[in-house]
């Protein structure tokens, strides 16, 4: 009955254990329960103040084995009885459960509390059975695979007025609110299990997707993330300041154009300002474009000197925005010379990994950007 799909979506019910001895509680029973094989698939979700498992922290643990009701875990009692959430995260005869794991089981190996690494796994997920069935991008989010398999109500709205903007961390959220919004989601997750391996069961070739690709693929990108990748702090410095030596360059050679033609410099980040130009010196219609096919369309017609002057300083402006200056600007180097980027297994409809944040599977091949990133001591890099 724990894994019977229900005809109409029940809301769960849910309990907080705010003691230890509460906690021992739900232990007891989830261990004797699985130590019996009463509970093949266990379901679990954590709430955490950032993104970054490495220098954030849970704010909460919650699972559940039936989906009717959820045992949540607050931040507290979670990292003062790591001892057992490492036996609730290594149950035996289980599966667990997650709609995309990868990021989950991350907080439980590398704890910003230095406490010792729990071997937290995915064993099945929600999320990856929906890219088995769905391979377009932007369809994967619970709320949307619940209300399309179990016509389940979106429940994320009540977190908006808390959360004005993306980089609002959860930790403002009230924990009411945060437990209520967490046992919602783990109830989803272990309710739309059996009804989408049914539908991927179903067909002969997603098992071996899903399986033998996926959840492995997963556990091992996981890995991948945890570990991250050395940079060479030396060597960012060098291409930021080389790049920045070759964008004065060219705008040492656009300006006198621009003085010419309008009487005074131009900003050469400014589309505006560098159409009005174009237009002035009779390049291109007054309504026309300055993005890139454009510009190399009118360089074909007129070969004028100042359009490739023009795009190669976009080139280099975005070489060094994108590869180099935005990797401490937006925080990617954690612990002076380490990246942790993120790599998806569910976003494209080809099948392959894509990456964010930042994107190690888009580094330009030369030499002088790809260097910035070095192999650890004793490894090398095999491409």
């Amino acid at each position: 009955f724990m894994d019977a799909p229900r005809e109409e979506w029940v809301p769960p019910k849910w309990t907080v254990h705010y003691t230890r001895d509460s906690l021992v509680s739900m232990v007891d029973t989830y261990t004797s329960l699985a130590y019996q094989n009463l509970i093949p698939t266990v379901t679990g979700d954590l709430e955490s103040d950032s993104l970054v498992s490495l220098t954030g922290r849970m704010l909460s643990m919650g699972l559940t084995f039936g989906g009717g009701h959820v045992d949540i875990i607050p931040e507290k009692i979670m990292y003062e009885n790591w001892d057992l959430m490492d036996v609730l995260m290594t149950l035996p005869n289980v599966k667990y459960n997650w709609h995309n794991g990868k990021f989950d089981i991350r907080w439980f190996w590398r704890s910003s509390t230095k406490q010792r690494r729990i071997e937290a796994r995915v064993d099945e997920d929600t999320m990856l059975l929906s890219y088995c069935l769905n391979e377009n991008r932007g369809v994967h989010d619970l709320d949307q695979v619940a209300l399309t398999y179990l016509g389940a109500p979106n429940h994320k709205d009540a977190l908006k007025k808390y959360l004005p903007n993306k980089k609002t961390s959860y930790r403002v959220i009230p924990s009411e609110v945060l437990y209520e919004y967490q046992a919602y989601d783990i109830a989803k997750t272990h309710d739309l299990l059996p009804i989408m391996k049914q539908l991927v069961y179903a067909d002969s070739k997603l098992p071996i997707q899903y399986e033998r690709l996926l959840i492995p693929g997963s556990n091992a990108v996981a890995r991948i993330e945890d570990y991250g990748v050395k940079i060479s702090k030396k060597r960012i410095a060098a291409n930021g300041e080389s790049l920045s030596k070759e964008m004065e360059r060219l705008n040492e050679l656009i300006q006198p154009y621009a003085i010419r033609t309008l009487g005074h410099t131009i900003n050469l980040n400014s589309p505006i300002q560098m159409k009005e130009l174009l237009w002035r010196m009779e390049l291109m219609a007054k309504d026309g474009s300055t993005d890139e096919p454009s510009l190399i369309e009118i360089q074909r017609k007129f070969n004028h000197p100042i359009v490739d002057y023009i795009l190669q300083y976009r080139g280099v402006a975005k070489e060094r925005s994108t590869y180099v200056t935005n990797l401490e600007k937006k925080g990617f180097i954690l612990f002076g010379d380490e990246i942790h980027a993120t790599f998806k297994l569910h976003n494209t409809t080809t099948g392959r990994l894509s990456g964010n944040e930042p994107n190690l599977l888009n580094i330009p091949r030369g030499a002088i950007i790809r260097g910035q990133y070095v192999a650890r001591r004793g490894k090398l890099f095999v491409e």
